[in-house]
C-alpha cells in the first residue's frame, strides 16, 4: 500500500518570462513532514513528506485505502495527525476541498448546493445566486438551478460540486 504523487506544472507557468527562481508562485505552498494517520490507534499512513510548490498540480496516486484522502484531510484541518507536521502557505487565499463523494445535500436544489458556502459566509443572498448561476453556466449547468441532486447524473452531481469550490474562490 503505497502512495505516489504526481506533480505537473502548467505550461503557462512553467514558460513564463518570470519563471526564473524569483517568481512569487515558485514558493513552497505545502510542506507535509512525517505525518502520520491513523484511526482507531490504527496507522493508514505513516512518514509522508511531500513537498508542492504553489502554481503546480499535484495528483496522489494509490489503491483504494491507501490513505491519499486521510492527507488531504489533514491539510484541511478535518483530521487531526498522530504523528508529523503540515505547513501551508496559501498567502491568505481558501483552499477549496472536493470530496470524494459530491456529499451535496439532497433536499436543496442545485442553485442551493452551490450557494451555501457562500451564505454561510454571508454574501447577500442575490449575489450568491448570480455567482451560482455563473459557475453552473461555466461547467455546462445552465438552466439546472433549480433540479435536485437526485434528479441528476453523476457527472452533473460533480460538477454541482466542483461548483460549490469554486464559487468560494
Amino acid at each position: 500500500r503505497s502512495i505516489s504523487a504526481r506533480f505537473w506544472t502548467p505550461p503557462h507557468s512553467r514558460d513564463s518570462p518570470r519563471h526564473d527562481g524569483n517568481d512569487p508562485l515558485t514558493h513552497t505552498m505545502l510542506r507535509v513532514r512525517g505525518l502520520t494517520v491513523g484511526y482507531g490507534g490504527e496507522p493508514v499512513i505513516d512518514g509522508v513528506d511531500l513537498d508542492l510548490e504553489a502554481g503546480r498540480f499535484a495528483s496522489l496516486i494509490g489503491p483504494s485505502g491507501s490513505g491519499k484522502t486521510s492527507i488531504l484531510r489533514v491539510v484541511t484541518s478535518l483530521v487531526q495527525p498522530l504523528h508529523g507536521s503540515v505547513e501551508l502557505d496559501v498567502d491568505g487565499r481558501d483552499i477549496g476541498f472536493l470530496f470524494q463523494d459530491d456529499a451535496l445535500l439532497p433536499w436543496r436544489t442545485v442553485r442551493q448546493n452551490v450557494t451555501l458556502g457562500l451564505k454561510i459566509r454571508d454574501v447577500a443572498s442575490g449575489d450568491a445566486d448570480t455567482q451560482a448561476d455563473d459557475w453552473l453556466t461555466r461547467l455546462g449547468l445552465e438552466g439546472f438551478g433549480d433540479r435536485y441532486p437526485g434528479q441528476l447524473s453523476g457527472g452533473q452531481r460533480k460538477r454541482v460540486a466542483i461548483a460549490q469550490v469554486l464559487a468560494l474562490s
